[in-house]
């Protein structure tokens, strides 16, 4: 019985990889396009939309490898809490702003 168990809890293990798993980019894109769509005061037009969509597509894409499985799991909380008083390392934070100067393009000017 305990040879059972031990295997069922190894391939549980193997399958899920080790209890944890990496958010997604398409999860990490909703998890920010959200939360910039949940901070606007206005309605943003199909335009801004697409813009935001870019832009966040551009941020997500060229950063995901850079971010530890914990901070993907902290921007994509559904505890706000978790996500305001997350803090990502030093690494992370600089690659966070190389993004952001790079993806700066896709916005229009002045924001939205």
């Amino acid at each position: 019985m305990k040879k059972i168990i031990a295997s069922i809890c190894i391939g549980m293990i193997v399958f899920t990889g080790c209890g944890s798993s990496k958010p997604s980019k398409s999860e990490v894109k909703k998890a920010f396009t959200d939360s910039f769509s949940q901070d606007e005061t206005k309605k943003l037009s199909a335009k801004e939309t697409k813009q935001l969509e870019e832009y966040v597509s551009c941020f997500v894409d060229d950063i995901y490898g850079e971010l530890s499985t914990k901070t993907l799991e902290a921007i994509t909380s559904d505890d706000k809490k978790v996500r305001d008083e997350y803090e990502a390392s030093d690494k992370e934070n600089k690659a966070f702003d190389k993004s952001l100067e790079k993806c700066q393009s896709k916005l229009p000017e002045g924001g939205f």
